[in-house]
C-alpha cells in the first residue's frame, strides 16, 4: 500500500470542494476501508447520477462505492484497482465499470483514482469520474465492424473490389486454394488495379472447367451485374474447378452491390468443397432413407400379401375338415361308405394342412440364417431313383411318359441329403400336379468338370421338364416367391402351399447354386437347378453324422407298458385310445416332472417305452428324459423314449437327441408309423 500520507480535515476539505464543485467533471472522495463510505461527492457526479441532491445519491448509492458499482463489475472493479495501486504509488489507477442512475439506465464511467493516508479520515480514495457511454458505444461498434471485416476475409478466400464503370477490380484479399496462382501471375502480389474482363476470363480459362465456363462468364458480365445491384440485388453461382487430379474444388461467386456506391460492386471466392460435399452426403443418406422406406413399405405389402395367401390356404383344408367332420356326424347311423369316405377326406385335409405348416416353419428357418446345411455321402443315381419310385403311382395313373436320364461321371457326393431331395421332390411334384392325362416329363442329372459356381467343385446341373399347362412370361420370374402361382388352388383344383418353388429357390441359393425357369403356357415348363458339389471318393454313410441316437431293443415281453407324458388333454386323450385298441397298457402324467416321478416309483423294466411330449409345464420334455437317464437304477439309461413334438426342424431333432431321446415323432401323430414301432417293442 501507499506510504503517501496527505493533510486532510475539515477545514482543508471546505477547500477543496470549493474548486470540486467547479469542475465539469464528477470527483468524489471515499474511504478505502471498511464500509468504503463516500467523505465528499461533488455536483457533476450527482448529475451522472441523475440526482438532485447529495441525499438522494446516497440513498441510491447506500453510501458506499461497493453499491455504487454496478454489481456484476464490482469484484473486477476492486481488483484491478487494488493491482494498479501495488504496482505504482504515484500514477492514477484508471478503470471502467458500469453504474444504475436512479432513472434505471445502464451507464458506463471511466474512473482515474488514487489511493492516499490522511491523518483524519485515514486511508481514502480521490476519484475522478465522467460518462463515458458514448464513448464505450462507438468502440462497441468499431469492435462490430472490425469482426464483420473480419469474418468476411475468414467465410472467403478471395475478395475484389470491382469498379463497374471502369471496368476494373482491386484485390483487397485472397488465399488458397482459389486465387494464388491468379494473384502471383497477375497481380503480382499487390492491390494492382486491373482490367475485369481480362482477370476473369484468365481465371475461368485456367481454372473453370468447361462445363461451367460459360455459365460463370455470363454471371459475371458487367450489364448483368449492373441489372443486379440496381435493384439491390446479389449475383450467387457455385462452379467447379479441377485441383489436377481429376477431382473438382465447389467455388462459389458471389458479387454484391456497395450500400450508396453505384458504381462499385464487391465480388468474392469461397471454396465451399466440404459444404458441397456435406449436401451431396445428405441427399445420399436422404435418397437412402427414401430406398430403405421403400423397400419396407415393398416389405410390409409382401408380408400383407403373405399372410393374406397364407390365411387362404389355411382356411382351405380347415373348412374341409370341418365341413366333412360335420357331414360324418350327421350321417354316423347312415351310409357307412360315405362315412369312411368323409373320414379319408379329412385325413387328406389334415395332410394338406401340416404340409402347409412345415412349409412355414421351413422358410421361416431359411429366412432367419438358422439353416445349417449338413453335408454327407450322398449317391446321386440312387437318390435319383428313389425319387422316381416315389412317384411312380402319381405318374402312373396319369399315364405320362416319363423319362430319366443320368450322365453323371462321379455319382457320390458330399450334400446335404435330405434338402437335395426336397429341392428335387417339389420340382417333380410340380411337373406330375401341372402336367395332363399322357402328358410327358423328363428328369435328367449331368456333370461338368468347371463351373462359374465353385472352382473347386464339381458342377451338377438337374432339369425338369413337362409339356404341362405352362404360366404367362410376366410369372416366370415371380414363379419363385412365395404363393405365386398361374392358377390358384381353387380354379386349377391342384392342392399344394404355394411355398415349394420359394423354399426350393431358397435351398437352392443356400447351397451356393442357382435355380432358373423357362415356360410358355400350353407348352409346358422348364426348371433349371445348378448346384456345386464335392466328389465323395469313398462313400461312407456315418462320415457326418454329429450324434449317435440312443440304442434300444426290445424287451420280448408280451404286455407292454408306455408311460405317456403329453400336457395336452386332448392330445393324451387321442394317443391313449390308440395305445389301448393295440393292446397296450398306459399310464398318463401331465409333464415332465410328474412323469419323472411316476418313473422313480415303478419296479425297473416295469414300462416298455416313454412317450415324451417336448414343450411341457414345469419340466419340459428336454430336462425330463435328461434326469430320467441320469437316475442310478439299471432301466433308466435303456428304456426306449420317444419324442412327440410339433418342433421337427434339425435343430430340434438334434436337441432331443442330444437329452437322451431314440426317436423324433413329429406332431399330429402318423398312427401308422407309431403302431410300426410299438411293433418293434
Amino acid at each position: 500500500m501507499s506510504n503517501v500520507s496527505v493533510k486532510l480535515d475539515d477545514k482543508a476539505l471546505a477547500i477543496e470542494t470549493q474548486f470540486a464543485e467547479s469542475m465539469p467533471g464528477g470527483f468524489f472522495i471515499y474511504r478505502a476501508t471498511g464500509d468504503e463510505n463516500f467523505i465528499y461527492v461533488n455536483s457533476a457526479t450527482l448529475r451522472i447520477f441523475g440526482c438532485e441532491t447529495e441525499g438522494e445519491f446516497r440513498a441510491l448509492t447506500k453510501n458506499s462505492f461497493k453499491t455504487m458499482v454496478h454489481p456484476d463489475d464490482i469484484e473486477e472493479v476492486e481488483r484491478s484497482i487494488k493491482e494498479q495501486i501495488e504496482s505504482s504509488v504515484y500514477d492514477l489507477d484508471y478503470v471502467e465499470y458500469r453504474i444504475i442512475r436512479k432513472d434505471g439506465q445502464v451507464r458506463w464511467i471511466v474512473d482515474y483514482g488514487h489511493f492516499v493516508h490522511t491523518e483524519v479520515y485515514g486511508d481514502v480514495f480521490y476519484v475522478f469520474i465522467d460518462d463515458a457511454t458514448e464513448k464505450h458505444r462507438l468502440q462497441m461498434e468499431d469492435r462490430r465492424k472490425q469482426s464483420v471485416i473480419e469474418g468476411l476475409s475468414n467465410g472467403y478466400n478471395s475478395i475484389y473490389l470491382v469498379n463497374l464503370e471502369q471496368r476494373t477490380m482491386t484485390p483487397y484479399a485472397w488465399d488458397e486454394p482459389v486465387a494464388e496462382e491468379i494473384v502471383r501471375d497477375t497481380f503480382k502480389g499487390s492491390h494492382v488495379e486491373r482490367d475485369f474482363y481480362g482477370t476473369n476470363n484468365e481465371f475461368a480459362e485456367k481454372y473453370i472447367i468447361p462445363e461451367d465456363r460459360a455459365t460463370y462468364l455470363k454471371s459475371i458480365d458487367i450489364e448483368n451485374i449492373k441489372s443486379k445491384i440496381t435493384k439491390n440485388k446479389s449475383i450467387l453461382y457455385i462452379f467447379r474447378c479441377a485441383n489436377g487430379n481429376g477431382d473438382y474444388k465447389y467455388i462459389q461467386l458471389s458479387i454484391a452491390p456497395v450500400k450508396g456506391e453505384s458504381q462499385f460492386a464487391v465480388q468474392a471466392l469461397k471454396n465451399v468443397t466440404e459444404q458441397m460435399q456435406k449436401i451431396q452426403d445428405e441427399n445420399m443418406q436422404t435418397l437412402k432413407m427414401e430406398f430403405e422406406l421403400n423397400n419396407a413399405l415393398l416389405e410390409n405389402n409382401a408380408k400383407s400379401s403373405f399372410l393374406f395367401n397364407m390365411s387362404h390356404d389355411l382356411k382351405t383344408p380347415i373348412n374341409a375338415i370341418m365341413g366333412f367332420a360335420e357331414l360324418a356326424q350327421k350321417n354316423i347311423d347312415g351310409d357307412k361308405n360315405r362315412v369312411l369316405n368323409y373320414l379319408e377326406k379329412i385325413r387328406i385335409s389334415g395332410n394338406l394342412l401340416v404340409n402347409l405348416i412345415n412349409a412355414v416353419l421351413n422358410m421361416t428357418q431359411i429366412e432367419s440364417g438358422n439353416l445349417k446345411l449338413k453335408e454327407e455321402p450322398c449317391n446321386l443315381r440312387k437318390q435319383a431313383e428313389i425319387l422316381t419310385d416315389v412317384f411312380r403311382s402319381q405318374i402312373a395313373e396319369k399315364k405320362l411318359n416319363y423319362n430319366l436320364s443320368l450322365e453323371i461321371a462321379h455319382e457320390n457326393i458330399f450334400a446335404d441329403t435330405p434338402n437335395l431331395n426336397r429341392i428335387l421332390s417339389n420340382i417333380l411334384q410340380n411337373a406330375v400336379n401341372y402336367t395332363p392325362n399322357g402328358g410327358s416329363i423328363s428328369f435328367s442329372i449331368s456333370e461338368s468338370e468347371n463351373t462359374d459356381l465353385c472352382s473347386e467343385k464339381k458342377c451338377y446341373t438337374f432339369i425338369v421338364s413337362d409339356t404341362g399347362c405352362g404360366v404367362d412370361e410376366d410369372l416366370i420370374e415371380r414363379m419363385w416367391q412365395p404363393f405365386v402361382r398361374g392358377q390358384n388352388t381353387t380354379a386349377s383344383k391342384i392342392a399344394g402351399t404355394g411355398l415349394g418353388l420359394t423354399i426350393t429357390k431358397k435351398l437352392v441359393e443356400a447351397m451356393g447354386g442357382t435355380a432358373e425357369s423357362q415356360s410358355q403356357i400350353g407348352r409346358g415348363t422348364t426348371i433349371t437347378i445348378k448346384i456345386p458339389f464335392k466328389e465323395c471318393r469313398q462313400q461312407e454313410q456315418d462320415l457326418s453324422e454329429e450324434i449317435t441316437k440312443h440304442k434300444w431293443t426290445s424287451s420280448n415281453k408280451e404286455n407292454k407298458r408306455v408311460l405317456l407324458v403329453e400336457d395336452n388333454e386332448l392330445n393324451r386323450e387321442i394317443t391313449l385310445e390308440i395305445l389301448h385298441e393295440g393292446g397296450i397298457e398306459v399310464d398318463a402324467a401331465c409333464d415332465g416332472l410328474e412323469a419323472l416321478k411316476i418313473f422313480k416309483a415303478s419296479e425297473e423294466n416295469y414300462y416298455d417305452l416313454i412317450l415324451m411330449d417336448i414343450q411341457m409345464p414345469r419340466m419340459n420334455g428336454y430336462e425330463a428324459t435328461k434326469a430320467i437317464r441320469a437316475l442310478d437304477r439299471k432301466d433308466a439309461a435303456s428304456i426306449p423314449i420317444f419324442a412327440i413334438t410339433a418342433n421337427t426342424l434339425e435343430s430340434d431333432k438334434l436337441r432331443a437327441y442330444k437329452s437322451g431321446m431314440n426317436q423324433v415323432i413329429e406332431k399330429p401323430v402318423n398312427m401308422d408309423f407309431l403302431s410300426k414301432l410299438l411293433r418293434k417293442l
